[in-house]
């Protein structure tokens, strides 16, 4: 029985891990689109707290972000852009690189702006070296240019094929486990009595469905979350 109780704790943690953790990495692991900063470093000053670099954004970035500053001041960093006209409300991602060209984060910055012409102080991550930025929406307009790149409908359909597969393998390994556990002499009749493996399918089959539901709603509103909004390209 000991036998039995430890397969199923195995099925089990398998299941989770495969489900939430391997699975989703495969598939559904959306890549940045950008590798690098295109942005151009004009002035660096160093001062006794600290140094601040001055840089110009990519041409498309620059009509609404004309320059932005990163700076270090007692070990932390930050980052304060200048705005090329006055608006209401900034969506940008800040994309933090380390010192080894590797994305490190995606930093997501939603703000209502002051008439300073300049948007709040952003903390950045201490192992940023530099960064890049891409506007995701100015007022009441969204952009359709995105840092993280869609989820494709085959990765999708894949990721609903392996986890469909792997519920129904995970069902009939519980029930492989009960008819064993619970049984007794019968285990053998009960795991072959055709009421109870016509009982297992169904449940299997509506578990994987459900998933698959699951997976293609998620998956349509984290693609098309921004799809009611007016969309228009950077001029």
């Amino acid at each position: 029985m000991a036998v039995w109780i430890f397969a199923l704790i195995v099925l089990v943690a398998v299941f989770l891990i495969v489900a939430t953790l391997v699975l989703p990495k495969l598939f559904l692991h959306n890549k940045c689109a950008l590798t690098g900063s295109i942005d151009r470093g004009i002035r660096r000053t160093v001062t006794r707290n600290g140094e601040s670099c001055l840089y110009e954004p990519s041409p498309s970035i620059r009509k609404y972000i004309k320059k932005y500053v990163l700076t270090v001041c007692d070990d932390k960093k930050a980052l304060v852009c200048k705005l090329g006209k006055s608006f209401k409300f900034l969506d940008y991602d800040i994309v933090v690189f380390d010192s080894q060209n590797k994305v490190r984060c995606i930093l997501n910055v939603k703000e209502a702006l002051r008439d300073s012409g300049y948007t709040r102080v952003i903390r950045l991550p201490d192992e940023a070296a530099y960064v890049s930025l891409n506007i995701n929406g100015v007022d009441d307009i969204i952009f359709p240019r995105r840092v993280l790149s869609r989820v494709s409908s085959v990765k999708v359909l894949l990721f609903a094929l392996c986890s469909a597969a792997l519920v129904l393998f995970t069902v009939v390994g519980i029930r492989v486990c009960c008819s064993y556990l619970l049984g007794g002499v019968f285990s053998e009749s009960l795991l072959v009595e055709g009421r109870s493996a016509v009982f297992t399918v169904i449940i299997g089959s509506v578990v994987a469905f459900a998933d698959l539901a699951l997976t293609l709603i998620f998956v349509f509103i984290i693609n098309n979350k921004s799809a009611s909004k007016k969309e228009r390209k950077p001029e």
